[in-house]
């Protein structure tokens, strides 16, 4: 067992957490199964990542046509950056302002 700090608990409240190695085959198969029964799916991959395994747009709209599927990255799905992971302190150089802290 190991401690949440107040931050993680308090934006994790209500959440479960699954964690799966989609680059096994039983992990991307758990996922497809998911996703049959999902609503909504959001990911924050680079763009192309899960193309390779199989888990794109493209290719889960297939299992459950009226999925909304949301692909968010650090610099778009596009332009220079867009190979560049974004990470929150990346970004957050880039950006003039900082967010507050809420405990």
């Amino acid at each position: 067992m190991f401690a949440l700090s107040k931050l993680t608990g308090w934006s994790s409240r209500n959440k479960k957490s699954l964690a799966l190695n989609f680059k096994d085959p039983a992990g991307s198969n758990i996922i497809r199964e998911l996703v049959a029964r999902s609503d909504i799916l959001v990911e924050n991959y680079l763009p192309g990542t899960l193309a390779k395994y199989g888990l794109d747009y493209d290719s889960l709209k297939k299992i459950n046509p009226p999925l909304i599927y949301a692909s968010i990255t650090g610099y778009g799905q596009t332009g220079p950056y867009c190979n560049r992971a974004g990470y929150d302190v990346m970004v957050e150089a880039y950006v003039p302002m900082r967010f507050p802290f809420i405990p």
